[in-house]
This record gives C-alpha cells, structure tokens and sequence, in this order.
C-alpha cells in the first residue's frame, strides 16, 4: 500500500473529516467489511467506473488520485470557490 490522496470533508450535517486513501497494484485474500451497518458491500471496480451509490466523499479522493492531486477538499463550498 503506497499514500494515494488526503480528502479533507466536510458532511451536509457540517461534520468534517479527513479521508486518507491508499492505492496498491495488487491485493491477495478477502477484503473486509467492518462497517457492515454502514456499508452493504465491498467490491472492487474500476476506478474510472465508480458505482453511483459511493459515498461521495470516496468518489472524490479517488477522482483526486486519478487526477495526481496529493490533497483536496469536498464539501467545502467556500473555500473550493477560491
């Protein structure tokens, strides 16, 4: 696992959080789910193919890793118009 992009969030609900994301090449064995009341499914996907239904956040920090962009805001309105 290599850093991939740092999200810096901020919820509708005014929450904020930083979401660290990670890339690798290659993965053996199981992925886990360890939110299962939060999250149905875990599955890989191309990243370019995204399911509709990522948490938006996440489809942010990875359009910012395909973009090369080693940190990035969403939901951030005020600041992302600067």
């Amino acid at each position: 696992m290599r850093p991939a992009t740092v999200v810096h969030h901020l919820s509708p609900e005014g929450k904020p959080r930083m979401g660290v994301f990670f890339a690798t090449d290659s993965w053996q064995g199981d992925v886990l789910n360890a939110e299962p009341a939060k999250c149905a499914e875990l599955r890989w996907v191309p990243a370019k193919q995204l399911p509709d239904n990522t948490v938006p956040y996440t489809a942010a920090g990875i359009n910012l890793y395909l973009d090369s962009v080693g940190i990035g805001l969403h939901g951030w309105p005020e600041l992302a118009s600067r």
